[in-house]
């Protein structure tokens, strides 16, 4: 039966209230904006794509890395001020020619190399210029220039030999499927399949994003059918040696300086950092502490990215600095949590596998599935060359007083 209510209107007994309707009877007041913790955070990769990827044909990507002939050397064994041979760190065979005169970038004395032997690393000395003096095997001792006799040849030739880079391609898949009755539901915000495929796709972006920095290079071929070989693609983590530095502790303007000398020495100037928020405060902290020059707050658009930027004290450059919200969720305390990786764009490219880029893959469940299953699929692989050309910061965990 059902409850019945009544009462005298004067006295209000018959007035329905909110709790008089049935609850199903009511449409729910529902905002039909569904709302992101976190909106997209894929800036690195929308960077590359905006530079344009280059397409891989192959499930390894090689690539060549050239450079001049070397400057500078340094010896094996110290030199006294009378010596007449020197010889020079095995590493360095080669990078010295007849003729060639060299000077000592500490004492400032020089000498003029007569021959080399077949060794590549003993050198027979001239006369020295000047006031001769010791030279000490940790000093830098500058090729600057040859000497050549009148009507001489051409003498000993040199070639630098070219190096391999290479890196593979890795398979990312992203998938969600409802059942036949879960997508005839009306649902605020939009019905599933199509409400997931949006959120989806920002997902798979994002790992794309997180294997662009941490991706661990490797392959593996223990199988040729059963289990099929798989790839992974390193990324700049991998590839970042020669300038990568531990902060170990807080962040100072000094130390980003210096670092940035070394990573602005080669390469071009078209460099931008990622930066965990612990960094993005450092370099804040920088312009609220009287080192306003270092930082430009300001924001601007750098390959559709909005970016603020740190000016180089050593040459003048700006750095954008593209502060990685997401990375708040690893924590500083972590060697690589508090990180600033600094990224030469003329020298990374995304390597899409030929028409497996990034792709919407619909129906994908079995026969006789009562549902659908739809994926996001993408082989790729990143292009890392001149390591030297890019940077890392790692081991920031405070920010300095």
């Amino acid at each position: 039966m059902p409850a019945v209510v009544r009462g005298p209107s004067q006295t209000g007994v018959g007035l329905v209230s909110t709790e008089g309707v049935l609850p199903d009877q009511k449409v729910v007041d529902m905002d039909r904006t569904i709302h992101m913790l976190d909106l997209e955070t894929d800036q690195f990769t929308t960077m590359l794509d905006e530079l344009g990827t280059v397409q891989a044909t192959r499930e390894k990507c090689n690539w060549l890395e050239d450079q001049y002939a070397p400057k500078t050397v340094q010896l094996n064994a110290a030199l006294t001020n009378v010596a007449t041979s020197a010889t020079l760190k095995a590493a360095m065979k080669d990078f010295v020619k007849p003729y060639d005169v060299l000077r000592n970038l500490n004492t400032g004395d020089s000498v003029r190399v007569l021959t080399v032997a077949t060794d590549g690393v003993t050198l027979t000395l001239g006369t020295r210029s000047g006031t001769a003096t010791a030279w000490a095997t940790t000093e830098d001792v500058l090729i600057s220039g040859s000497a050549f006799p009148q009507g001489a040849d051409v003498g000993d030739l040199q070639y630098i030999q070219r190096v391999l880079g290479f890196n593979y391609s890795q398979i990312h898949r992203t998938a969600w499927g409802f059942t036949g009755t879960e997508m005839e539901i009306e649902q605020y915000g939009g019905r599933d399949p199509a409400m997931e495929q949006a959120k989806k796709l920002v997902e798979h972006r994002s790992l794309l994003e997180r294997n662009g920095f941490w991706g661990d290079r490797g392959f593996a071929t223990a199988n040729i059918n059963d289990p099929k070989p798989w790839g992974q693609s390193g990324g700049a983590y991998t590839y970042i040696q020669s300038n990568n530095r531990d902060a170990n502790g807080a962040l100072t303007a000094d130390f980003v300086d210096d670092f940035l000398r070394a990573v602005y020495a080669h390469g071009s100037t078209d460099k931008i950092g990622y930066a965990h928020p612990i960094v993005g405060m450092a370099f804040s902290k920088f312009n609220r502490t009287g080192q306003g020059t270092y930082w430009q707050a300001s924001p601007e658009n750098v390959h559709g990215v909005k970016v603020d930027g740190f000016i180089s004290g050593a040459y003048g450059y700006k750095l954008p600095i593209v502060v990685k919200r997401e990375w708040n969720s690893i924590p500083e305390a972590n060697e690589f949590g508090g990180v600033l990786f600094v990224i030469d764009l003329r020298n990374a490219r995304r390597r899409p596998m030929r028409n497996r880029d990034t792709r919407l893959l619909t129906n994908r469940q079995n026969p006789g599935v009562d549902g659908e299953v739809n994926e996001y699929m993408t082989e790729n692989s990143w292009q890392f060359t001149q390591e030297s050309t890019h940077g890392l910061i790692h081991g920031v965990t405070s920010i300095a007083p």
